[in-house]
């Protein structure tokens, strides 16, 4: 990938989601735990290898038969889909504001209203949107503004904690869904999005809200379509 130049106090879409990821569950990237090829690759993203192709690129560079009893890179992958997830729709809802440098060197924003289209994901793992009359330009977020959205999000996954009066927490509780209604609100979200197949991580993301865990859900997805191995989805181009 070309150099990128990144003013200061400022930071690129790719890694701008993964400093997000790793703010909400920062037990998942300790370096130490992380495996020695698997940490070039985030630190890396929008530089030396591209977000859109970022489990080619763990798969190939960290062969499953090196991390067979390591689940854990599957854990930051969700981190980084979750992250994904929430900073797409800050950015629709005008919670968030990405912005660029324009031809002169002057800072502008990006309009709200191309996230919630079909590219808005893509745009966000290139790190490139293409402006109207403008050109391809690099995406920008503040720094500071960055961490003060990540730090007003929940963890993404919080350990279950017993209220006092003995009630399961909201965690617990989805654990007790009958497997037909998990089916039910897993269909019902696929046949939302039945124009595309979602990634895992976008899966994972969704059946959260329905209380829905990692590992329920990708039991749920065997018994729908998915993505085929090495594969990245066709999107729109951004506009």
């Amino acid at each position: 990938m070309t150099t990128r130049f990144y003013p200061k106090g400022y930071i690129g879409s790719e890694q701008g989601i993964l400093r997000v990821a790793k703010k909400r569950d920062p037990n998942h990237w300790i370096p130490e735990r992380i495996h020695p090829d698997e940490l070039p690759v985030w630190e890396g993203l929008g530089t030396r290898y591209n977000a859109l192709l970022l489990q080619n690129h763990l798969s190939v560079l960290v062969p499953i038969e090196q991390r067979k009893d390591d689940t854990s890179m599957i854990d930051r992958l969700c981190d980084f889909g979750d992250a994904l997830v929430e900073i797409r729709k800050a950015l629709h809802a005008g919670d968030l504001v990405a912005e660029f440098l324009d031809e002169s060197g002057k800072f502008d924003s990006i309009s709200k209203d191309g996230w919630g289209g079909g590219a808005g994901e893509e745009t966000l793992l290139r790190g490139i949107v293409d402006i109207a009359d403008r050109g391809s330009r690099l995406m920008l977020f503040r720094i500071m503004t960055l961490d003060q959205f990540a730090a007003s999000l929940p963890p993404a996954w919080p350990e279950p904690v017993l209220e006092t009066n003995l009630r399961p927490a909201p965690r617990m509780l989805a654990k007790k869904l009958p497997v037909s209604e998990k089916r039910r609100l897993f269909r019902e979200w696929r046949d939302s999005s039945a124009e595309r197949i979602p990634p895992l991580s976008e899966d994972v993301a969704q059946m959260k809200l329905a209380g829905i865990s990692r590992e329920d859900t990708r039991q749920l997805r065997k018994d729908f379509p998915r993505l085929p191995r090495g594969k990245r989805r066709q999107n729109p181009e951004s506009k």
